[in-house]
């Protein structure tokens, strides 16, 4: 009984640690930063440069949720030792994200390079088989990522994702509307920077710090 008791304990923390909202903030940096590609795409700007923003953008979300777990939610929840199998899951949930945030800016890049260059990184497939190719890139580490984490979420960012791909290689937008892929990629970052900062702001005021009582000193010997 004590066993079980403990087990539900671990999920249960587990469970609180997911609600900061800071996974779904990362995803709107990952948003934001192929927002602002589509808007460098329509100046001439030199793509290194493009490839640069994207990254310092991405890499600075995944930066800025680790500092602030570690400044806000960690000192709420205190230390909790997750069980073996949840430590493992844990690092491949971290491979997994890292994987992710790496093919965005690879397709973005493969996107960018193969209207200006003139080449098909997907070979002679078509413009729908190049996008089923993509969303599979795009969800199976995001559908990881939600198995691991317990998060269903996240496979909803997915499918942006792969909506917006498929805006931009089948429906061909961007040649269409200026700035279409901005357009696209703001809205869905908007849409995860309000539901993370929503649920972080929530997390922080029904989470708060535990107080530290000092022991006072006695009178007399």
């Amino acid at each position: 009984m004590k066993a079980l008791d403990l087990k539900s304990m671990e999920r249960q923390s587990w469970k609180l640690l997911q609600q900061d909202g800071l996974t779904d903030i990362l995803f709107g940096a990952i948003f934001l930063s192929a927002a602002v590609v589509g808007v460098l795409d329509e100046t001439p700007v030199a793509d290194g440069i493009r490839i640069a923003v994207l990254a310092a953008i991405q890499f600075g979300g995944v930066i800025g949720m680790i500092l602030l777990r570690r400044r806000y939610v960690a000192p709420r929840l205190g230390r909790v030792k997750f069980a073996a199998q949840r430590v493992r899951r844990t690092r491949m949930m971290r491979g997994f994200l890292a994987l992710c945030v790496a093919v965005t800016i690879l397709l973005v890049v493969l996107t960018s390079l193969s209207g200006k260059l003139g080449f098909a990184p997907f070979g002679n497939l078509g413009a729908l088989g190049v996008w089923l190719v993509i969303s599979a890139v795009i969800l199976v580490p995001i559908g990881a990522i939600a198995y691991f984490l317990e998060y269903p979420r996240l496979l909803l960012y997915g499918m942006f994702l792969s909506l917006a791909e498929f805006l931009h290689v089948v429906v061909e937008l961007p040649e269409q509307l200026p700035f279409a892929a901005a357009y696209v990629q703001g809205l869905f970052s908007l849409i995860a920077f309000a539901t993370g900062i929503t649920i972080f702001v929530r997390f922080l005021r029904s989470t708060p710090k535990p107080e530290i009582h000092e022991g006072r000193p006695t009178d007399g010997a």
